[in-house]
């Protein structure tokens, strides 16, 4: 079976080589993504033969790596065929799906270097590295966003002569056009802000309250405020934990958890910029999010236009950010997801937010007042059961496959039922919420069941699940 699958990997390899060196436009990250393939294709000749465990992890990463040149080949020949005004009007989109799919190809690195020699797995590791990956990343996506307003620049005379026909590709109008142009301008502006005070490191920056300016209130929770705030003349936000909660630990705490995630740079997922630690002023200071939480997106489905499509997308955005975090080195666990941890952006992206701070909240909520409210929507069946059970993976499937139900229906989940009510309808009656949209995607009801199964084994892991949505997505019209 390994055989006849690596024979079809190499041959849907070659394809994709193929189809990148017929792209005219975007080639930057076109190429990229071709070398990240060949550079985990090409090893594949000469794997050592493996052990029976190792072998099965092996071939699973197989099966994987191939239905994700698959899918990956048949997203670039629609990038291709794509016209240059389609591109930058959906730039934001071809963005997520390059990310998605270099998501997916950065969680087989591990299982397809089994067998290989030492020289060869860290050239792979080294191709790979995180935050090479994303500074790359970045590079080429401007490259080939500059060009493109270059050759629409140059280009615009002809372009006059059938301008209608080449709205047409996505439906807009001039004057849509113009707006959006002047929106990209303002983002290319916004992200050279970005790399004034963001610009990724392993570093842990260390910030003193009086470089912040705070504007304003914009989130309040259990264990601390979010304001919106100026730093280094750019816009972040800033949590601040309660002031019962401040104290040596906390402090300990928030310093060791900041430093291991700041050295976790990547895409949806809300990046870090630095900490305060100074007395009675423990901050994180974080990207800004403009639209708040996706719970409160889902609850103005009219105000955001929440078609499928624009929906699917987020719950394929959050899948890939769980799943950077679980094949982060070391792995790590969410611990606390729910619809209120994804963040939105002014694009209507998502990206998961409080990633590996579990300790400073713990050390938080030892100050809560006992009668502090809980809510068990999220927790999977078995640790209603025994909150004892070992939190793992599946766990967090599970808490994911409601907040995909949220995305599918807009609703809140189990609303107006008490815990007691929600631990009797998952654990004693073991029953699901369902989906009456007629319009939902078939694939996407069965996904979202999958992940709510009672039963932990049964449920599909992150990487099952981002390949699972990318296809939905891919095939949806």
């Amino acid at each position: 079976m390994a055989e006849a699958t690596v024979q079809a990997i190499f041959q849907v390899a070659s394809e994709i080589y193929d189809i990148v060196q017929e792209v005219k436009a975007n080639k930057e990250r076109c190429q990229r993504f071709a070398t990240r393939v060949r550079c985990l294709v090409e090893p594949l000749r000469g794997v050592r033969r493996l052990n029976n465990a190792d072998n099965a992890i092996y071939e699973r990463a197989l099966t994987q790596l191939e239905k994700c040149l698959r899918e990956g080949k048949i997203f670039l020949v629609k990038f291709r065929d794509a016209g240059i005004i389609k591109k930058i009007w959906k730039r934001e989109d071809y963005k997520s799906d390059f990310d998605n799919f270099n998501v997916r190809l950065d969680g087989l690195v591990s299982a397809l270097s089994l067998g290989l020699e030492a020289a060869t797995k860290a050239r792979i590791d080294k191709m790979f590295e995180q935050q090479r990956k994303l500074n790359e990343d970045r590079m080429d996506e401007e490259i080939d966003f500059n060009k493109l307003l270059e050759d629409l620049k140059e280009g615009q005379q002809k372009m006059s002569v059938d301008m209608d026909s080449r709205f047409d590709e996505v439906d807009v109008s001039l004057e849509e056009i113009t707006e959006k142009l002047d929106d990209l301008r303002m983002s290319k502006e916004t992200s050279e802000h970005d790399k004034k005070i963001g610009q990724p490191s392993d570093e842990l920056k260390i910030i003193e309250s009086e470089e912040l300016k705070i504007k304003e209130l914009i989130g309040e929770g259990r264990i601390g405020k979010v304001y919106k705030a100026v730093y280094n003349k750019h816009t972040v936000a800033v949590k601040r934990f309660t002031e019962k909660s401040t104290g040596t630990m906390l402090a300990k705490n928030l310093r060791d958890e900041a430093e291991k995630m700041k050295k976790f740079d990547a895409e949806n997922v809300v990046r870090l910029y630095g900490i305060c630690t100074e007395i009675g002023s423990h901050l994180l200071v974080m990207e800004y999010m403009s639209e708040k939480d996706l719970r409160s997106v889902l609850d103005n489905p009219s105000k955001y236009n929440l078609t499928w499509r624009r929906r699917l997308r987020m719950a394929l955005e959050g899948a890939c950010g769980i799943y950077r975090i679980h094949n982060a080195k070391p792995p790590m666990l969410h611990r606390s997801i729910s619809s209120s941890k994804f963040l939105v952006n002014e694009d209507l992206h998502i990206k998961i937010s409080d990633c590996g701070f579990s300790l400073t909240k713990a050390s938080a909520r030892r100050h809560e007042s006992s009668s502090t409210k809980t809510t068990l929507k999220y927790i999977a069946p078995e640790h209603l059961q025994d909150v004892h059970t070992s939190y793992t993976v599946k766990s967090e499937v599970y808490s994911y496959g409601i907040v995909m139900w949220e995305i599918a229906t807009l609703k809140e989940p189990f609303e107006g039922k008490t815990d007691s009510g929600v631990q009797k309808y998952v654990c004693e009656e073991k029953k699901k919420e369902g989906i009456e949209d007629p319009k939902c995607p078939v694939e996407f009801a069965d996904l979202i069941d999958k992940c709510r199964s009672y039963d932990a084994f049964v449920r599909p892991t992150f990487d099952v699940i981002v390949d699972e949505l990318t296809k939905i997505l891919t095939t949806y019209n």
